[in-house]
């Protein structure tokens, strides 16, 4: 079975037959991204502020389950939940990119159990082993107070102060200390730092940059940018 997330509603396909068996309309729109699971439940992220929950029936059929609640933004509003992972049966990770963190939820009780501070609008978040985590962070670090600086959704983002144009992209390390989680560490890498994924080994981190055109290749063991891979079919264009 493959699954996929569309705007208004998720698909199931049999990939034996390449057709779609089943279409679970939402009752929200769902996120720009945010999808994981196993055969039982699938879980997806909305546009406002929960995760929502396909539950596999009897009949092989999936329903909408209970959806989870995420924790609202310090600027209020709408979390807006973005991408998501499983770092174990047990635990699901969601990032919010109104809030800046990444939410920890606790599957045996369906509640975030822990808000983990990151960058600004953070997109995904991958795990290349159970104690550490990667977060792309789409407006990248926090400004300082010296830092040409804009308003986006009430947080101020890093900007060029010739566009107003956001001008950096980050990557947050977590890792887990005294059985909490934490930020240790931020990145530097192209603009726009959306999907990501770990080598096999989970020795290297690969960072689509959307606004460069970029690749950036995170070496684990010292958590530095090691090569920028360009993928511009032509390096005269703007984008």
């Amino acid at each position: 079975m493959l699954v996929v997330q569309n705007k208004s509603n998720v698909l199931f396909i049999d990939v034996k037959t390449a057709k779609i068996r089943q279409t679970l309309a939402s009752p929200v729109g769902l996120s720009v991204i945010g999808l994981t699971g196993s055969t039982e439940r699938v879980y997806t992220s909305d546009s406002k502020d929960q995760v929502r929950v396909a539950e596999r029936q009897p009949d092989g059929a999936y329903r909408w389950g209970k959806p989870i609640d995420l924790t609202k933004p310090k600027v209020n509003g709408a979390a807006h939940p973005a991408g998501m992972t499983l770092r174990n049966d047990k635990e699901l990770w969601v990032a919010s990119t109104r809030g800046n963190s990444v939410q920890l939820i606790d599957l045996a009780t369906s509640k975030v159990k822990q808000v983990v501070p990151v960058g600004v609008a953070p997109f995904t978040i991958i795990f290349p082993r159970p104690e550490r985590a990667y977060v792309s962070n789409w407006g990248g670090d926090h400004p300082t107070k010296d830092d040409p600086q804009a308003p986006s959704s009430k947080t101020p983002v890093k900007v060029d102060p010739r566009t107003s144009l956001g001008n950096h992209g980050s990557v947050s390390v977590l890792a887990l200390e005294n059985g909490r989680w934490k930020q240790i560490k931020t990145i530097p890498t192209g603009l726009h730092p959306s999907g990501m994924v770990a080598s096999r080994t989970g020795m290297f981190v690969y960072v689509a940059n959307a606004n460069s055109d970029t690749v950036s290749v995170i070496d684990t063991a010292t958590d530095k940018v090691i090569e920028t891979i360009n993928c511009r079919p032509e390096n005269r264009l703007p984008f």
